[in-house]
């Protein structure tokens, strides 16, 4: 099991340690792992960005050094909304040789508001469901401007937000909505060679899905996308792995033989 998709206590949504990062990766059977802590162009300063890249491959060279025997250790970075801030996200990328750089988009400007999907205002008090229909446009208008134009080797958790607006506030957001948006976002993975990321935060839950959902995955599969990443997205020891037995079984009946990891920004491959 190849995970390309943890966070450690350098994000500022985690307080996971390293060592009982890499005791539950060892104890799961998991083969490797990459830290990709959260660096944000739009939400946070270079000052802030740096701090948490460099802070990951300290840690990521103090797991090395100790865990190399049991479990290998990647260095990355998830880069939320890079084309905000091309220049920089290049400049903070630079600061480590990565093995992998995720692109994401979690929070963004739409006219002259921040939007942010983890946040209340998008329950159905406060937002009305044509201004919720238009801000998850605009979501998918930034991914698609991340897979056109960002340095990235992952795009990660395409459907986002639906961890929020259907898991948590229940606003029943209907996905094909932006069908031709997804596909134009999948065709632009694969002329640019940018893996998609089939991410299991949610797997296990309530609102038991992946992110995107195996119908999307099919879909970029008949375009003939085959460069699949499998992330937990973990930012707590238990989360590791989770749900990979799953996807794994998915991805072999839509017809992928293997997935992916990255070592020094190239694709590796695991059969499945």
């Amino acid at each position: 099991m190849f995970d390309t998709h943890i966070h450690t206590h350098n994000s500022h949504d985690s307080e996971q340690e390293i060592d009982a990062l890499c005791r539950s990766a060892i104890e799961k059977g998991v083969n490797a792992v990459s830290l990709t802590d959260h660096i944000d162009v739009f939400a946070y300063s270079e000052e802030h960005n740096t701090k948490v890249i460099t802070g990951s491959a300290k840690d990521a060279d103090y797991a090395k050094s100790t865990y190399s025997e049991e479990l290998k250790i990647f260095k990355g970075v998830e880069v939320g909304v890079y084309h905000y801030d091309s220049e920089m996200s290049k400049k903070i990328c630079s600061l480590c040789e990565l093995d992998i750089i995720l692109g994401s988009v979690h929070s963004f400007m739409l006219n002259g508001e921040k939007v942010h999907f983890s946040r209340d205002n998008i329950s159905e008090e406060v937002l009305s469901k044509e201004k919720l229909i238009n801000q998850a446009d605009a979501y998918f208008n930034e991914m698609l401007a991340t897979a056109e134009t960002a340095d990235i080797d992952v795009l990660c958790h395409l459907t986002y937000p639906l961890r929020y607006i259907n898991a948590k506030y229940n606003r029943n957001l209907d996905i094909n909505i932006y069908s031709a948006k997804i596909t134009q976002i999948l065709k632009t993975l694969i002329e640019r060679q940018i893996a998609l990321e089939i991410n299991t935060a949610r797997v296990g839950t309530d609102f038991n899905y992946t992110a995107p959902t195996f119908d999307i995955v099919n879909e970029y599969y008949n375009l003939g996308g085959r460069l699949i990443t499998i992330g937990s997205d973990a930012h707590t020891p238990e989360k590791i792995a989770n749900g990979f037995d799953y996807v794994k079984t998915a991805l072999k009946e839509i017809g992928f033989d293997k997935y992916y990891y990255f070592e020094k920004r190239r694709p590796k491959s695991v059969k499945l």
